[in-house]
């Protein structure tokens, strides 16, 4: 995967879901496919524009990755994940 040359600032969280990703070496691809499986009607593009915090993050988004990811909000919304020398 290429790396992300610029973020948007739509959301907070969408550098952490990259991390949460990469972390457990799961694709794109099957994020999706799990997002799909809670019911959330999304696409690749979609997917990729909220990793690149280019739109906003529902709600019910927000609740299906803590359960995809087996994390509470507060660890989705904090910095941990990523190094800041990545902005």
């Amino acid at each position: 995967m290429r790396p992300r040359k610029k973020y948007g600032t739509k959301n907070s969280i969408g550098k952490n879901i990259i991390a949460l990703r990469e972390k457990r070496h799961m694709k794109q691809g099957e994020l999706l496919a799990q997002l799909q499986l809670h019911n959330i009607p999304i696409s690749a593009s979609s997917l990729s524009d909220l990793e690149g915090q280019n739109r906003h993050v529902s709600e019910r988004e927000i609740i299906a990755l803590m359960d995809i990811f087996q994390i509470t909000f507060e660890e989705l919304c904090s910095n941990s994940f990523y190094s800041n020398d990545d902005e």
